[in-house]
């Protein structure tokens, strides 16, 4: 609903090996690199629930956007303005608000 902040459901870090074996490999969250091993995967798995979200919505409105803007940049928003921007909805955007994101440091 566009009176609700917008959650991307939370990304599986898990394989399932063949049927035969029929067991589950988990990714280790203890690498020192974890988090640009899961930026990319992050992004699209956003993409994909922004695109699920923009059909059903109707009209975006400036404040819905500007309220799920985080308070520092992420792949998971990144990717959540791309399938909005995909939907046409970032032209209710004014340039000050596009200037806000351009100063925001984008180091994710």
């Amino acid at each position: 609903m566009l009176t609700e902040a917008f959650t991307v459901p939370k990304l599986v870090l898990a394989g399932r090996l063949p049927a035969q074996q029929n067991a589950t490999v988990n990714l280790d969250l203890n690498l020192r690199n974890i988090q640009e091993i899961k930026s990319w995967p992050e992004f699209h798995n956003a993409v994909a629930a922004g695109l699920r979200l923009a059909p059903l919505q109707g009209k975006m409105s400036r404040t819905w956007i500007i309220y799920n803007k985080p308070e520092e940049p992420s792949a998971v928003h990144a990717g959540l303005l791309l399938a909005l921007g995909l939907h046409g909805y970032l032209r209710v955007l004014n340039l000050t608000d596009i200037y806000q994101y351009y100063q925001q440091d984008l180091s994710f």
